[in-house]
């Protein structure tokens, strides 16, 4: 596994007014360290006045998660919004590079809103906003660096982004469907694990696919566990820094250990207010249960349907 100190020790900086929020109330304080998970594991921009680009960012991202939640009012809404947001997103990153971070990053925030309801997802989104905006403060005290010229990410081929779309888009809809029929009470957790995974990429897909289960399912338990000792608000805050310190640090390992750190805050939040036993497996169940159906949703329309349509248009060549 990769370990980078200097981007763990950026990323820490990013998260610690999440100690000070967390002597308020500690829910506070690792909400602050989950929105500033998405800018934290970025690269650091070689120039000052590139790394502004944090706060743009983080304004979107706000407003993705804002729409998830806006998609979640209705089941039908529900389906289709997040399949069009899927398709688009594909279409977009077929026109310009903007699109790649939209399919990669704000299509799965979007997921995530589905969780929330609207005011929530509000609050959530101005906590991406303002932790992008410290983020970008904290980072102009590092020096601005050269870079060598790099080729720009390819587009996604048109023909290819719109068939990617049409199978991203039902992956989305069927795992919100069956969270739907299973009643969960996180709708956005096995799309937006689907979509964490998804990838152009059959290889690339099927090790984060793998990684992303086994890497859930250590946060999770270890949130469960860190609750279990009935943790101070320092505790908290301090873990929720750390946890930020170690995503950042991990994000270029070959190994896909990030959704380890975002499941220890998650579950920490969730359990910090009900720490019953009965609680803890539920929660711990269903964070797990819908990441691998999202997972696997992912994979059945990602693998799996693109293999048989080939397959099958080769047996008629």
């Amino acid at each position: 596994m990769t370990w980078h100190w200097p981007d763990g020790l950026r990323g820490g900086l990013c998260a610690l007014p999440a100690l000070p929020f967390a002597f308020l109330d500690p829910s506070l304080g690792l909400a602050w360290a989950l929105g500033t998970l998405p800018v934290a594991m970025l690269p650091l921009a070689p120039t000052r006045h590139a790394r502004r680009r944090l706060i743009g960012i983080g304004a979107v991202l706000g407003a993705s998660v804002i729409a998830g939640s806006l998609f979640a009012l209705t089941g039908i809404t529900t389906v289709i919004g997040i399949f069009l947001t899927a398709y688009g997103s594909a279409v977009a990153a077929s026109r310009a590079p903007g699109g790649l971070f939209a399919l990669t990053l704000c299509l799965p925030v979007a997921a995530i809103g589905l969780s929330y309801p609207p005011g929530e997802a509000c609050a959530l989104g101005v906590v991406f906003l303002a932790s992008a905006a410290f983020s970008y403060i904290a980072l102009l005290a590092w020096p601005e660096f050269p870079t060598k010229p790099s080729r720009p990410q390819p587009l996604l081929p048109k023909p290819f982004a719109r068939r990617y779309g049409l199978l991203a888009g039902l992956a989305g809809a069927t795992s919100a469907l069956a969270g739907l029929a299973v009643h969960t009470d996180h709708l956005g957790w096995a799309p937006a694990a689907g979509y964490f995974v998804l990838r152009p990429s059959a290889d690339m897909q099927r090790l984060r696919s793998t990684g992303r289960i086994i890497s859930v399912a250590c946060g999770a338990t270890a949130g469960v566990v860190f609750v279990r000792t009935t943790p101070s608000a320092t505790a908290i805050g301090v873990c929720a820094v750390l946890a930020v310190a170690g995503a950042a640090a991990t994000r270029t390992s070959h190994w896909y250990v990030g959704p380890a750190f975002g499941s220890l805050l998650c579950l920490t939040l969730l359990l910090y207010a009900d720490p019953s036993t009965a609680n803890e497996q539920w929660r711990l169940n269903q964070r797990i249960g819908m990441t691998a159906v999202g997972v696997a949703s992912a994979y059945l329309y990602g693998v799996l349907v693109p293999r048989l349509i080939e397959r099958a248009r080769t047996a008629h060549v």
